[in-house]
């Protein structure tokens, strides 16, 4: 007999006066499982900051003497 059917079995064997006190633990049970890897996964908020230094031109570092020249006016040499 699996651990479900012996559940069932069980919950068949109450008395009517114990079945509130029966249905509040197993809904707490349910209502306050692990969450799974899945859950954890879709219910993770995406972090505001993300990408906000992404300027979608390429290198910063690369790009930072052009970034100078262009803040402080200066010519390109």
């Amino acid at each position: 007999m699996s651990s479900r059917d012996e559940l069932h079995r069980l919950v068949d064997q109450l008395d009517d006066a114990a079945v509130p006190d029966a249905t509040e633990v197993l809904t707490q049970m349910v209502t306050q499982r692990t969450p799974s890897h899945d859950d954890l996964a879709a219910s993770r908020r995406r972090l505001s900051f993300v990408g906000a230094f992404s300027s979608g031109q390429g290198d910063l570092a690369a790009r930072s003497g052009q970034i100078l020249r262009d803040e402080l006016g200066r010519p390109d040499h």
